[in-house]
């Protein structure tokens, strides 16, 4: 009996053992195992929806090809009170009082970009307030061209807007070649027409 009780103790020890082994070898394992990776459901997974939007030299590429870029200021209309407006850069109203300096000298390159950037963040601003429905990528450039073009007050005149809001995208688009004519007693300019026609184009153009 002793022999046999001798015997049954080792046994024990032995699988005391082993099982000590296997659960340090399986806590091993864990530790190993990346916990980045996820774990396989079958259902795909996808990421957190952004908003879409266009950046800043996305709208300086587009721009740079529909506005008359000038080095020095020119004149550019007149306001309510008869007086004369100037333009400079890429369109950038030269604002009177606080930007007379730009009235008698030739800008750089760098300040044509800069100029920019203060003036489309305006008009981001401005579209991002006044649309009310969902934009891709190129809907977004597109109005964003027109805005920058026509100026608030056109942006909002006519029925584009309203149109856009109301959810009828196919309208809107067919709407934008109507803002053909100019602000100074609205003759037709066949180079406003083909830069609707392009803005058109682009409102249409999946992403």
């Amino acid at each position: 009996m002793k022999k046999l009780s001798i015997t049954w103790n080792t046994v024990l020890a032995y699988l005391s053992g082993v099982l000590l082994v296997f659960v340090l070898f399986r806590l091993s394992r864990l530790r190993k195992k990346p916990e980045s990776s996820p774990v396989s459901t079958g259902i795909p997974i996808f990421p957190s929806p952004v908003k879409s939007d266009v950046n800043y030299e996305d709208y300086f590429s587009w721009l740079r090809l529909k506005e008359n870029v000038t080095y020095f200021a020119k004149r550019d209309g007149q306001d309510k009170n008869g007086n004369p407006l100037f333009s400079i850069g890429m369109g950038h109203q030269i604002q009177i009082p606080g930007e007379e300096y730009l009235l008698n000298r030739t800008i750089s390159e760098n300040e044509v970009r800069q100029l920019f950037k203060k003036d489309i963040e305006k008009v981001v601003q401005d579209v991002n307030s006044v649309v009310r429905v969902p934009l891709n990528a190129n809907q977004k450039l597109a109005l964003v061209s027109i805005r920058y073009n026509v100026g608030p007050g056109g942006f909002r005149s006519g029925n584009l807007l309203s149109t856009l809001n109301s959810g009828n995208y196919a309208g809107a688009a067919a709407i934008i070649q109507n803002f053909i004519v100019t602000s100074d007693g609205g003759r037709f300019n066949l180079g406003l027409q083909n830069r609707r026609r392009s803005e058109q184009a682009l409102f249409l153009k999946p992403v």
